[in-house]
């Protein structure tokens, strides 16, 4: 794999920053894709902290962690690594992100610095690697680099070994915030922006939570345009769900809901009955020390009733 160093100012870097309604970011005149499949979310919308010192660091000239980007060989690039920087930085001179305190002790937004200290910030000249390679070199590095930030999640690097259309629409359904993401979160643990979500719904349609079976998932739908089929699946089941159960996140969001479904959905339930059982066995002492108790309780107590 070849590697080119260079430097770019950040006023380049941010021109045409545009984040759209699916998840997509570019950058760099439109030439730098922000978030290709590989990447994961923004992970610091709230640490403010990092968010500060990272733009205090470039208004005081202090050096920050080098940016990679893949020649994708027409002319545009992919952010291999620098992600969570390079967002902060566009979003800070685009969406006044944050608040940085300058040499008066004030605090200040982009909108209300003057313009001499924007051009501190927009002539600031970032360290960039620029590789070129076949996708597999390109994923290698990826790991390589990434070995020493903030560790991906299991999702977070399968998605880094089978990107393409499959994993970027799969992102979309089930990493997006807004009413998707609610929707997921009543019936699922763990965290959206680490791609927890989309592992969970997985282990649901197969059947499995082991890396390997998870993987050979992937790279069977790595080619295919979208990911829609995973999301129908999460209605039917979760639209089966709501037949049988009044919504409780606490209880619920636990459950392997894939399993169940497999084994109950060809089953006949009366729903008043389930649902007035549900909220006698949540009232249960036993029941609420013990959320494996619940996943056997929900229907096989129902059981007589089908």
């Amino acid at each position: 794999m070849k590697i080119e160093e260079t430097k770019i100012p950040i006023r380049d870097l941010v021109d045409g920053y545009e984040a759209s309604e699916d998840g997509g970011i570019i950058g760099y005149g439109g030439m730098l894709d922000i978030r290709p499949p590989y990447q994961r979310e923004f992970i610091h919308e709230k640490n403010v902290g990092f968010q500060t010192g990272l733009m205090e660091s470039v208004y005081y000239q202090r050096p920050i962690n080098l940016v990679y980007f893949a020649d994708v060989g027409d002319g545009s690039y992919e952010l291999l690594d620098g992600q969570q920087r390079i967002i902060t930085i566009s979003r800070f001179v685009h969406e006044n992100l944050c608040m940085i305190t300058l040499e008066d002790g004030k605090g200040y937004y982009w909108t209300n610095l003057s313009d001499q200290d924007r051009e501190k910030i927009l002539g600031y000249k970032l360290h960039v690697y620029i590789c070129t390679g076949t996708q597999k070199d390109l994923m290698k590095w990826f790991q390589t680099i990434n070995t020493g930030a903030q560790a991906l999640s299991n999702q977070e690097l399968r998605n880094s070994l089978y990107p393409g259309p499959w994993v970027t629409s799969a992102k979309f359904w089930f990493t997006k915030r807004g009413n998707q993401a609610r929707m997921c979160s009543k019936y699922m643990s763990g965290k959206r922006e680490r791609q927890e979500h989309l592992e969970r719904i997985i282990r649901w349609k197969i059947g499995s939570a082991k890396d390997d079976d998870i993987r050979e998932f992937m790279a069977e739908h790595q080619k295919k345009p979208n990911a829609e089929d995973l999301w129908k699946y999460f209605l039917k089941v979760t639209g089966w769900i709501e037949t049988l159960f009044e919504p409780d996140k606490k209880s619920m969001s636990s459950l392997n809901w894939g399993n169940l479904h497999r084994e109950c959905a060809g089953r006949s339930y009366d729903p008043e009955y389930t649902k007035t059982r549900q909220k006698a066995l949540l009232k249960d002492l036993e029941v609420q020390k013990d959320a494996s108790y619940t996943s056997t309780s929900y229907l096989e107590k129902c059981d007589r009733h089908y």
